[in-house]
């Protein structure tokens, strides 16, 4: 893949709400937001205190060491040759807790971690901290070492006390690539509140996320920049995505044609709202879903050539390869012999190819000579939009090339990735004619 032509799509909508809602035991409302005329039901949506951080990326909070030790801790395990501290504050703005985190990091020897859970200030009475070991790349000279793991903190909220659980992570101090010599810990939110939302009829599974490992499901309060997040699992697909499926929890998110806000979040993001909003924003659907024997999106598009292309009905009977790329691709570049070698060979057996180009602008003529010169002899779409091509946003193509291979008769999806790159492009295509 081409690394300087990724494109990360990262699409935060957002939320308030009123009129009947389940989310998990939770009874929503929604409907105009909610006043003295318009009551809301508000019950518990229970705690996840494990996984979140694996639904999509986070911003961890990071902790800067030191060697001087605090106040408030009063025993420490025993046989400590390098400790440094560093603090984890969650909670209540007014209630923080406060938990201390120690690191023995004896130069040249993999760290030990260990972790006040209970904010007591005593290391000998908390459940051992994870924390493990594992290699990775960099210019030093010896293999370097990321530490990373986790612990549960028990955190305030009145008098409740919740546990919820956060990954840690160090690189190694001596990776020549980082800065500063001494690295601070990483910190991430690993929980989350879990459960089902229903809008407008239909069940969704959802999570509210405090993205910021703060505690504090009211966040920043700042439209875009709250620091909470809702996130739907729109299309059903058992994960998170980015784009579509990951909305700012307090700026209206359209699903289904209706658009909807979130209110009254409270700390522990244990209630809220979700309400109609009076306020309409577009729908942005989340990326197709591109597993193997799920549907390939249709279209119907202009080639270079004059024809139209109706995908995927011009192609029945036919195994067809849609093929995103690019001429300023070097990966692509590197690719085309393989694509052309299997047309010619393929092509009598039932193989077809679609290029989709995510060239610039004014570019068709460079395109043209370009697929003459490397015996492309297929048809190819272009509209001069690169990464925000028609096609490529309803594939939602984020790197080229992207090659996936489809069975024109019902339109599935039967090989993608790297079994249709290089040498394995031949192998993947004879593998699925012999089945036809």
């Amino acid at each position: 893949m081409d690394s300087n032509h990724i494109v990360c799509h990262a699409i935060e909508a957002g939320l308030r709400c009123a009129a009947p809602l389940m989310v998990g035991g939770l009874l929503l409302t929604y409907g105009p937001p909610p006043s003295a005329d318009v009551a809301s039901h508000r019950e518990a949506l229970p705690l996840t205190s494990h996984g979140a951080s694996t639904l999509t990326r986070l911003r961890p909070q990071e902790l800067a060491l030191s060697s001087v030790r605090p106040a408030n801790v009063k025993r420490i395990p025993p046989g400590l040759t390098a400790p440094y501290y560093t603090t984890i504050q969650l909670g209540p703005k007014d209630q923080q807790s406060r938990f201390t985190v120690l690191i023995d990091a004896p130069k040249d020897k993999p760290s030990r971690i260990y972790v006040d859970a209970n904010g007591n200030g005593d290391f000998l009475d908390d459940p051992k901290p994870e924390w493990a070991h594992k290699t990775y790349d960099g210019r030093a000279s010896k293999d370097l070492l990321l530490s990373v793991g986790g612990a549960t903190l028990q955190v305030k909220y009145g008098a409740e006390i919740l546990p919820l659980h956060v990954t840690l992570s160090r690189y190694d101090t001596s990776d020549p690539a980082r800065e500063p010599a001494f690295l601070p810990v990483y910190c991430t939110a690993d929980y989350a509140r879990e459960g089902n939302i229903t809008l407008s009829g239909k069940s969704y599974h959802a999570w509210l996320i405090d993205a910021l490992t703060r505690g504090d499901f009211r966040g920043s309060g700042v439209p875009g920049q709250s620091g909470v997040f809702l996130l739907i699992d729109v299309n059903g697909n058992g994960k998170i995505d980015p784009r579509g499926e990951t909305y700012d929890a307090y700026e209206p998110f359209n699903i289904g044609g209706t658009t909807y806000e979130i209110h009254d979040i409270n700390t522990a993001g244990s209630n809220f709202t979700i309400a109609k909003s009076s306020r309409e924003v577009a729908e942005i659907l989340p990326p197709p879903d591109l597993g193997i024997g799920k549907a390939a999106p249709h279209f119907q598009a202009a080639a270079t050539d004059g024809s139209t292309v109706r995908f995927p009905q011009d192609y029945h009977s036919k195994l067809v390869l849609l093929y995103f790329w690019a001429t300023w691709c070097g990966d692509c570049n590197r690719e085309v012999p393989y694509v052309a070698k299997a047309y010619k060979e393929y092509h009598p057996r039932g193989l077809e190819i679609l290029g989709v180009s995510l060239d610039h602008a004014d570019q068709a003529e460079l395109l043209k000579s370009y697929t003459r010169d490397h015996e492309m002899d297929w048809r190819e779409i272009y509209d001069g939009k690169v990464w925000n091509a028609a096609i490529a946003q309803l594939y939602y193509v984020s790197q080229t090339p992207t090659p996936i291979l489809i069975d024109g008769d019902k339109g599935t999806v039967v090989a993608s990735g790297s079994d249709l790159l290089g040498d394995r492009l031949a192998q993947t295509i004879e593998k699925q004619l012999s089945h036809r």
